[in-house]
């Protein structure tokens, strides 16, 4: 039993104590109320967010902690509140129950009602969990009690995406279901893996992505792989009414999106006077080595992650606003990236780009996923009559 278990037991035990001291009639209405507060909560945090001015920088990004203060503290604030009315009404309710055998018989159905209870918190929560990452995302995932209910119930319903969204880092999107649990790929490649002359010429057709969503600034990465136009993910630029492109040489650059794919999760470019050497496309093998191009944390110059390309399959998942599903070709690899690669090109010895850098394993470090040239081609390919829509916010 890991850690996590022993958590999830110790909070079943205490509501299941809470709900016996309240009684079933008093549990059940502080349940209802509390899951109308959820529900709100998950509604008004994200307008609570881009309602206060006063956390949004001169360049009008949202400070990260100042966002994750204002949203974690709607909920609790909200969610509290629809609970606590609803025990105020069951605690009301109660007082006409008789003294005896039937007050006793609602105090133990109010203590199943509150282990139930637990384990309903557990299965909403338990998506938003798994994505966290690091340490709280492999306990969730090797927890015995977590896999137990995912494997016995259907998945929770998106009513908390809104509030997930809005707290996550969104420079990546959560992972696909069909790459769960995350693969182990092994370490990544030495760093020499790449020749100077070879790195010095991909570098030169990188470029740091940018631009204001919602209040947040969104950072990711891209490449040329045609005169004048970049590539990236869709997810970076969702919801932007401007992007930038920046240049290894600091130069700034205005860029008009053309194609918008969220299946794909890929966004083409137009940014006239680019002035970067196109990098070919070539086809992924399993085996293959090479490196990501990209801007971690948005970091002005270019990071170089050896990578590896350690399977390549067909994923299904959601698209980026986990709304319709999809399929893609994926790439899975033996590299640390970081959010800010988002949209980075994975290119072989010989500078060709292979895929492009999409998303990182929440509970692997080492591991990694690109969309193949296969999707990537299938994006060039797409009519680029002017500039499009970049949908909705992702954060």
């Amino acid at each position: 039993m890991s850690l996590f278990d022993l958590v999830l037991v110790g909070l079943i035990v205490c509501l299941a104590v809470g709900g016996y001291r309240l009684g079933f009639v008093a549990r059940v209405l502080s349940w209802v109320g509390l899951a109308i507060g959820i529900a709100a909560a998950a509604w008004a945090a994200p307008k609570v967010l881009h309602s206060l001015p006063g956390l949004i920088g001169a360049d009008g990004a949202l400070d990260a902690n100042s966002r994750l203060i204002v949203v974690a503290g709607a909920f609790v604030l909200i969610a509290s509140l629809g609970g606590a009315l609803g025990a105020t009404a069951g605690a009301r309710v109660r007082r006409s129950i008789p003294r005896g055998a039937a007050r006793q018989v609602d105090r133990v159905a109010g203590s199943v009602a509150g282990a139930v209870g637990a384990l309903i918190l557990v299965w909403l929560f338990l998506p938003a969990l798994s994505d966290v990452p690091g340490v709280v995302s492999r306990q969730a995932r090797n927890s015995a009690i977590a896999r137990a209910i995912d494997g016995a119930v259907p998945r929770p319903p998106q009513s908390l995406l809104a509030l997930r969204q809005a707290v996550r880092d969104a420079d990546f999107p959560q992972v696909f279901d069909d790459l769960r649990p995350s693969p182990r790929t092994g370490a990544p490649p030495p760093p020499d893996v790449l020749n100077p002359s070879v790195q010095a010429r991909v570098i030169a057709s990188t470029v740091r992505v940018s631009g204001v969503a919602c209040g947040r600034q969104m950072q990711g990465s891209g490449f040329s792989p045609a005169p004048d136009v970049i590539v990236t993910n869709a997810h970076v630029v969702a919801g932007e009414r401007s992007t930038q492109v920046h240049r290894p040489d600091g130069e700034r650059l205005q860029a008009r999106v053309v194609v918008f794919d969220p299946e794909r999760d890929l966004a083409v470019l137009s940014v006239p006077g680019l002035d970067q050497a196109p990098l070919p496309v070539t086809e992924a093998e399993v085996g293959d080595t090479g490196a990501v191009f990209g801007h971690p944390k948005g970091q002005e110059e270019v990071d170089v992650q050896p990578a590896r390309v350690d399977d390549r399959r067909t994923a299904t998942g959601r698209d980026i606003y986990n709304a319709s599903v999809t399929r893609r070709d994926v790439l899975f690899l033996a590299a640390r990236l970081a959010p800010g690669d988002s949209g980075a090109a994975l290119v072989n010895e010989s500078g060709e780009v292979m895929g492009v850098a999409f998303a990182i394993a929440p509970d692997e470090p080492a591991t990694a996923y690109a969309v193949s040239d296969q999707e990537l081609r299938a994006v060039l390919a797409q009519p680029r009559a002017g500039a499009v829509s970049t949908g909705d916010c992702i954060g």
